[in-house]
């Protein structure tokens, strides 16, 4: 009985987490313009907006890209070059971005901003190799590069740099047997994963076991199915690994832990797929017309404000207006009472107690006494006089003999 309550619990929360996930995403696509040769790669700027590269009709690598999260966006302007793939690009942790593509040679070249959302450097530089698929590039755990593609064994190799702005590595590689560009992440806490199509048309994936450590043995399934193309994969910290590939239908679907779902569409390749820093995510595809084309997460609705709290009760020392003004009255034999912290304390002789009352704005308020001790000694009385404070108040004693 347990396991089935617990069950039903997981099938639940799996319900409502895959309800708000799927609810939040922009009614269509809309287009970006342009008449593009390759697929599309994607990634955070430095503003926190985002921006897109592709390859022109021309072979050069071209790019938009917005001033700010959910801003307008820029014109397409070129990187130049003469090249064979599709570009990958990604972001340094000090705001500089780097664009990667396979040139003429089969190599990987690349270049990069030489200040945080500022210019570029003079030109493109090699990374060397004979690759057969588009290159994909992430940041490492000690804080510099790391690009991937397919070899001419159709294994997945990679290199990387130890360091920000650091001297690269050689190419090391991952093995497998793949049909498509790969794909990568960096977690939260700096493990890199590489996703991959297999000639089965699935998904598989493969994962250092500690941040900027070994990898383990083998591949692992991702996400079964017959896909049309590679993947793109996109990090949200709060769904983790989000795998995006086109359909037999052309259109594009995502999978997150274990939901599935169509983002619509007629598509000509491969998506590529990027987040905001408030963690949407921002798709991006190819169309029949050979525009790029996105679509992306609604922001989260604004959470309801909080009912304010009742109105505190009228104030007499607001209201009222004036301050409080207290006189020092005799009773009987010389004894007086004084006023302390709201509270009259009275010492009266033995067989007396007071009446008060008090006027203010022409009402007469009457406390009742409330008699503490007795027995031959001075009899101590509190009477609380509550919130009087009034422009003209008065008080109004009586002694009298009980």
């Amino acid at each position: 009985m347990k396991k089935c309550y617990s069950f039903i619990v997981f099938l639940c929360l799996n319900f409502l987490l895959m309800q708000a996930y799927a609810q939040d995403w922009s009614a269509g696509w809309a287009s970006l313009g342009g008449n593009w040769t390759s697929d599309p790669a994607a990634t955070l700027n430095a503003p926190g907006g985002l921006v897109v590269f592709a390859r022109g009709t021309d072979n050069a690598i071209w790019h938009c890209w917005q001033n700010k999260k959910d801003g307008g966006w820029s014109g397409w302007e070129s990187l130049g070059g003469n090249w064979t793939s599709a570009p990958a690009a990604t972001l340094y942790r000090d705001g500089r971005l780097v664009v990667f593509a396979r040139g003429t040679d089969g190599a990987i070249w690349h270049r990069w901003q030489v200040a945080r959302n500022g210019n570029w450097s003079d030109g493109w530089e090699s990374l060397g190799g004979n690759w057969t698929s588009s290159p994909v590039a992430t940041l490492n755990a000690p804080g510099g590069l790391v690009v991937f593609a397919r070899g001419t064994d159709n294994a997945i190799w990679h290199c990387w740099q130890e360091r920000k702005d650091g001297d690269w590595s050689g190419w090391e590689s991952l093995g497998g047997n793949w049909i498509s560009a790969p794909a990568t992440t960096l977690t939260e806490i700096g493990i890199l994963k590489v996703w991959a199509q297999g000639t089965d048309g699935s998904i598989w994936y493969r994962s250092q076991i500690t941040p900027n450590g070994n990898w383990m043995q083998n591949w692992l399934l991702s996400w079964n199915g017959n896909w049309t193309s590679g993947p793109a994969v996109s990090r949200r910290k709060t769904f983790g690994d989000i795998v995006f590939v086109r359909g037999t239908d052309n259109a594009i679907w995502h999978r997150w832990r274990d939901g599935t779902e169509s983002l619509g569409g007629n598509w000509t390749g491969a998506p590529a797929a990027t987040t905001y820093r408030d963690d949407r995510l921002v798709v991006f595809a190819k169309g029949t017309d050979g525009a790029m084309w996105h679509r992306w997460q609604l922001p989260p609705p604004p959470k309801p404000k909080p009912t304010p709290p009742p109105p505190p009760p009228p104030d007499p020392c607001r209201d009222g207006g004036g301050g409080t003004i207290l006189t020092l009255v005799n009773c009987s034999s010389g004894n007086r009472y004084v006023y302390i912290n709201s509270v009259y304390t009275h010492f009266l002789p033995p067989g007396y107690y007071v009446r008060i009352s008090a006027k203010c704005n022409e009402l007469v308020y009457v406390d009742a006494k409330d008699r503490i001790s007795d027995a031959g000694n001075p009899i101590k009385y509190r009477l609380p006089l509550i919130g009087l404070c009034c422009k003209s108040p008065y008080l109004v004693t009586d002694c009298i003999n009980y």
